[in-house]
């Protein structure tokens, strides 16, 4: 596996899935080797199966550390193919790790499984990274030309021709996690040869339902994800603060779990509350651990997510399995897992009329939490377990090593 983050050093649930479904893979008996950027740590680490040895691309560097680092992923990266000998080549979150991983993976015979969680192919089909560029730019000057030459033929010299000096996408199994995503994806131009959607699952062992038998006078709100603008946490709390005006006789509260990304955001946030009087009702807590996560979920009644934009997020999976009405923005997957009015709601993030009279179904009908989060959970337990997940996962490497055997049969005919 090749990735840029994996746990404890994460920012969300692409990491943790990438995580989950590693360990999932291992207790089934694959053996499995995981590559990943050396965010989280100050020097290379190795750690039984997990290479922490990557540069990550979140760091600023200039045009020669840059090729210094490509060399040295790559140099990596082929030296642990050589030695592992893997079967299959697990691609995760890659946009912030070498672009010349893809031509060089395009020359090897190994087959690929890409898991296209975000933006990372279209990242990719549109940057193709600092060597790259360098290679395929062309001057006007002929001698500037005959200079690049020289350097790109210095350079594959001296690294043993491992950065590749023309862009080219492997050819791979590629699966997305909602159809939003793998459409936005071929109307940018990405070829693909073999793409499909696989919606992500929930551990329904580790997030339990807790039954909600009617909605009280004290209605408590969940929103988890990272600090940034990109969230929308304002809006929720421009929610909170137009409920409170309308229905004086119940409280609201409105928990906000994850760590401060965009700190001048998180103090308009903060402007936000005070200027609403919302101190007593919106709390801040720190990222805290994944294992922790059902207990927050457990003690909302609605679980909100207004995001301005997500490919696909496990939030609402989360959410449903364990309990928690979902209320979510009509981006990326959500509309693709929530069924209106039947497990789940959709609605703009500024739409606070919308917003309002969602809430009011449920304070007229107080019993309405119970019918809509336990139809949420039946449709996890038939749809988006875990289990049903790695089902999937399972069958895709079955297929894909199946494919490499008759490929290389085929070959030596």
């Amino acid at each position: 596996m090749i990735t840029t983050l994996y746990p404890p050093f994460h920012l969300g649930g692409y990491d943790l899935r990438c995580r989950d479904i590693a360990e999932e893979l291992i207790k089934n008996e694959h053996t499995v080797s995981v590559l990943v950027t050396r965010r989280g740590v100050k020097t290379k680490q190795i750690d039984n199966n997990i290479h922490r040895v990557l540069h990550s691309r979140f760091e600023k560097a200039g045009f020669i550390k840059r090729i210094i680092w490509d060399i040295s992923d790559l140099s990596y990266i082929r030296a642990q193919i050589r030695r592992f000998k893997p079967d299959i080549i697990y691609l995760f979150h890659t946009m912030s790790i070498a672009r010349t991983i893809f031509p060089f993976l395009s020359n090897l015979t190994i087959p690929i499984i890409y898991d296209e969680g975000g933006i990372g192919l279209l990242d990719a089909w549109n940057n193709h990274g600092t060597w790259i560029k360098f290679c395929e730019r062309r001057s006007e000057n002929r001698w500037k030309n005959l200079l690049k030459k020289v350097i790109v033929k210095a350079l594959r010299l001296i690294c043993g021709s491992l950065l590749p000096i023309h862009w080219a996408m492997p050819p791979m199994k590629v699966y997305f996690n909602s159809q939003y995503s793998l459409n936005r994806t071929l109307q940018a131009g990405v070829l693909l040869q073999d793409a499909r959607v696989i919606y992500s699952g929930v551990d329904i062992g580790k997030f339990e339902f807790l039954k909600r038998n009617k909605l009280g006078n004290t209605i408590r709100f969940l929103f988890p994800g990272r600090i940034d603008k990109l969230k929308g946490i304002d809006s929720a709390i421009y929610a909170i603060a137009n409920l409170k005006t309308i229905y004086p006789n119940y409280q609201f509260y409105l928990d906000i779990v994850g760590p401060i990304q965009d700190v001048a955001y998180y103090e308009q946030l903060q402007e936000l509350i005070n200027k609403n009087n919302l101190k007593e009702n919106v709390t801040f807590i720190d990222i805290v651990d994944y294992e922790e996560m059902p207990t927050y979920y457990h003690k909302a009644d609605f679980c909100l997510l207004f995001t301005k934009f997500e490919s696909f997020s496990r939030v609402p999976l989360e959410a449903m399995a364990c309990g928690s009405v979902v209320i979510c923005s009509p981006v990326g997957g959500n509309k693709e897992i929530i069924e209106e009015g039947i497990d789940g709601f959709i609605v703009e993030p500024d739409d606070l009329e919308t917003f309002r009279k969602i809430m009011e179904l449920f304070i007229k009908r107080p019993e309405l939490i119970c019918e809509i989060s336990y139809a949420a959970r039946k449709k996890i337990e038939n749809k988006y377990s875990f289990s049903k997940y790695m089902q999937q996962i399972e069958s895709m490497i079955q297929e894909t090593f199946g494919d490499a055997n008759i490929n290389a049969y085929k070959n030596r005919d």
